[in-house]
């Protein structure tokens, strides 16, 4: 669980974060002081509508990794002299500062300015907050839909974050302690088959040994891994082109290339897993 309290207090956001404002100033209403858990990330994505109609991933998505204990930070935006939106978070001294495209500036900009906590549990992405960018004053927004408010400014960008935990397999790091809570599942074409205790073993050992690579075009589709540890998850779409398999990582949009014969020498070995096509 992250939770996310509203803060006030400009200034002192100005002086922890040595913002300079002469190239710079922050957006009143939209700071929040959070507090992570142990450990883990929050997983920021981006939807702009423009001009009434959504923008298909405008925005890159951003991963922001907790340490190993609980840590206490500040995420806040601020407008650029040039008119251009940043999204900061973290601590004084280590935090993440997102630039947003410089499409999307404006001489105005708007938060809606909803005070009440945010609490994100894992369970489901939530909505943190919107910015109306405008080259127009911009009055109160109500509840009007954002596809709305963006025929009548230009802009709206809407700012949704999930929390998880980490998950210890290849895309991240390996924890052979916890190899009793591991489970692993393949769908394909509605079709849920269990990997037995070996092969979920070698599962996670195959994806440690992923390399970042591009799915070509010309790729299809062949069902989706679900990867448990403890409490987290973690879902690969798999793809094949030839004799290659890809795995997009659906949380982070990440995509990897993996040794082709050993995933499926691994789907072989197992009587689960006679009804899934490699």
């Amino acid at each position: 669980m992250m939770t996310f309290e509203p803060a006030f207090d400009t200034s002192f956001i100005n002086e922890r974060f040595r913002i300079d404002a002469e190239h710079e100033r922050v957006l009143a209403g939209s700071m929040f002081r959070y507090e992570t858990p142990d450990s883990g990330s929050l997983y920021v994505t981006y939807d702009v509508k423009r001009n009434g109609r959504t923008l298909d991933r405008t925005i890159e998505s951003g991963l922001f990794v907790f340490k190993a204990e609980r840590t206490s930070g500040y995420t806040f935006l601020t407008q650029l002299t040039d008119g251009r939106v940043t999204l900061q978070i973290g601590t004084e001294d280590a935090f993440e500062r997102k630039v947003l495209p410089d499409i999307f500036v404006g001489e105005h900009v708007y938060l809606d300015t909803t005070e009440a906590t945010v609490v994100l549990d894992g369970s489901r992405r939530q909505l943190l907050k919107r910015v109306i960018v405008s080259d127009e004053p911009i009055g109160q927004v109500g509840d009007e839909s954002s596809l709305t408010l963006s025929e009548r400014y230009g802009t709206v960008i809407e700012v949704w974050g999930s929390v998880r935990l980490p998950l210890t397999t290849t895309l991240m790091s390996l924890s052979p302690a916890s190899e009793k809570v591991r489970l692993a599942t393949y769908e394909q074409d509605g079709t849920i088959v269990h990997l037995d205790g070996p092969n979920t073993r070698a599962l996670f050992e195959l994806l440690t040994e992923v390399v970042p690579s591009r799915v070509p075009t010309t790729a299809t589709y062949r069902g989706t891994i679900s990867l448990h540890e403890r409490l987290s998850e973690q879902n690969l779409d798999v793809y094949v082109a030839g004799g290659d398999v890809f795995v997009v990582d659906l949380h982070t949009g990440a995509e990897y290339g993996l040794d082709a014969v050993q995933l499926k020498e691994l789907l072989a070995s197992s009587n689960q897993t006679q009804k899934i096509k490699m």
